[in-house]
């Protein structure tokens, strides 16, 4: 039934697959670490790897394939912690903080869009408090116009008067 039914892909291939392997975009580090297991663990199976060297293998690869991002933040890791299962689990929490990183900043996008919009509609109100306030100038202005000119007519009739 193997022979009808079984893998024919020979587990070079597989070596091959897990060097060239990287994570998706939208692959979580949980999925990721989980096809390069599969993947190494079928070329052991084949016999092109020794069960020995997979820690090694799957810590080196891991991070090699990391999404950017992730890969930036978690270069220190990789040389602090050899045991593949602590590797992921950490990297998983860098993941984690960076997602929550990003959905803070999401938050605060929205509130400044919001704040922003707010800043936008002051403006009308704005305009009439502007519009109020060079009611009040042009009023003064004629208030002192008129001033001058009741001024200027107690003069006149003082002239006259002191003549």
């Amino acid at each position: 039934m193997d022979s009808i039914y079984g893998t024919v892909v020979k587990s070079v291939k597989y070596l091959a697959k897990f060097y060239s392997a990287r994570q998706e975009p939208d692959e979580i580090v949980s999925s990721w670490s989980c096809r390069l297991e599969t993947l190494l663990s079928k070329a052991v199976e084949g016999g092109q790897v020794e069960s020995r060297q997979t820690n090694d293998m799957l810590c080196t690869m891991l991070w090699q394939g990391l999404c950017s991002p992730l890969k930036d933040v978690t270069a220190h890791i990789l040389d602090r912690i050899k045991v593949f299962d602590e590797l992921r689990v950490a990297i998983r929490r860098s993941e984690e903080d960076q997602n929550q990183r990003t959905t803070e900043e999401k938050t605060t996008d929205k509130k400044h869009v919001a704040t922003s919009k707010a800043a936008i509609d002051t403006p009308s109100a704005e305009e009439g408090g502007l519009k109020e306030i060079k009611g009040i100038v042009q009023q003064l202005a004629a208030d002192v116009k008129s001033m001058k000119e009741d001024n200027k007519q107690r003069r006149d009739s003082d002239k006259g008067y002191q003549q």
